[in-house]
């Protein structure tokens, strides 16, 4: 089974401000104020790559394995809630906020074809 390829929504705002990374999504105005870690996913996500491919980039880019655990501490999303817990892998975590952005309207999942 080959993993969706998230597409970014045409009506999503990008804000980069001087301490945060911001994106609105223009048909319900909320707005979504991710991570670093959240911001690195968000700009792999070019309607070309897989699922499977941005974890292995982020993988790549930070010299982990898609099944390493995250570190002791949780991090908070981008409404403060906690995003991952200590003990869940990197694959996990990508996963999940993907998701969090298609909660949001931020993204389609689209198949591969």
């Amino acid at each position: 089974m080959h993993s969706p390829i998230p597409v970014r929504k045409e009506n999503v705002i990008e804000k980069e401000l001087p301490d945060e990374f911001i994106l609105v999504n223009a048909d319900t105005n909320e707005l979504t104020a991710p991570s670093s870690a959240g911001q690195a996913i968000w700009e792999l996500i070019d309607g070309r790559r897989s699922v499977d491919k941005i974890i292995a980039q982020i993988c790549s880019d930070h010299d982990v394995r898609p099944d390493d655990s995250i570190a002791d501490e949780e991090a908070p999303d981008a409404v403060g809630e906690v995003l991952y817990a200590q003990g869940d892998s990197v694959a996990d975590v990508v996963r999940e906020f993907i998701d969090i952005l298609n909660e949001k309207g931020l993204i389609a999942l689209e198949e591969p074809t």
